[in-house]
């Protein structure tokens, strides 16, 4: 077997870091879980990605890979993460999602994404705080007049007002941090 066998070989037998789905070398994205396999490129797409620029997919049309941009890829999932351990997957495609807490009295939401568990009412998280949504290819946020105020980037938002999530993005609700991935 030749060096060149062997090396598409390894290439073609890669595994997804997070759930270990066997990918193939043209997947961006884990079609299981989502997460980005840039293990999976060669060198010269490495460096395209490093640099922006576009990259071919097997089928379809070329992609913008950028890390910490905006951009959503179809196949994208979007992850908060807190320091606690805890990663909520929320799926922003199914329509809008409202970050909050639940209230005891009020019917559940089903576009809710609960933070009860990690303590937000004690950290100031309103009921109805902030709205993520999809829109062209960008997820963007909505403070929804929330009492304490919502931060992206240490940036305070103006209720009512789109700003856009970047991967990697740090999202403040109350004193609540999160940590946005692009996955």
């Amino acid at each position: 077997m030749n060096a060149m066998t062997s090396n598409k070989q390894e290439i073609g037998e890669r595994i997804c870091s997070n759930c270990k789905m066997r990918c193939t070398p043209t997947q961006l994205y884990c079609p299981r879980c989502g997460y980005i396999l840039p293990d999976v490129l060669n060198n010269d797409a490495r460096g395209m990605m490093a640099t922006g620029t576009l990259i071919p997919l097997e089928l379809g049309q070329p992609v913008l890979i950028q890390p910490g941009t905006g951009f959503f890829h179809r196949q994208a999932r979007l992850f908060l993460h807190h320091d606690s351990g805890k990663t909520l997957s929320v799926d922003v495609r199914s329509g809008i999602k409202v970050i909050g807490r639940r209230s005891n009295e009020a019917a559940a939401e089903s576009n809710l994404i609960d933070l009860s568990e990690l303590g937000a009412k004690e950290f100031g998280v309103s009921r109805r705080h902030v709205q993520l949504s999809l829109s062209d290819e960008s997820v963007y946020a909505i403070d929804l007049g929330s009492t304490n105020g919502t931060f992206l980037n240490r940036e305070r938002l103006i209720p009512e007002k789109p700003y856009v999530v970047r991967n990697r993005a740090v999202l403040q609700v109350g004193v609540l941090i999160l940590r946005v991935q692009f996955g």
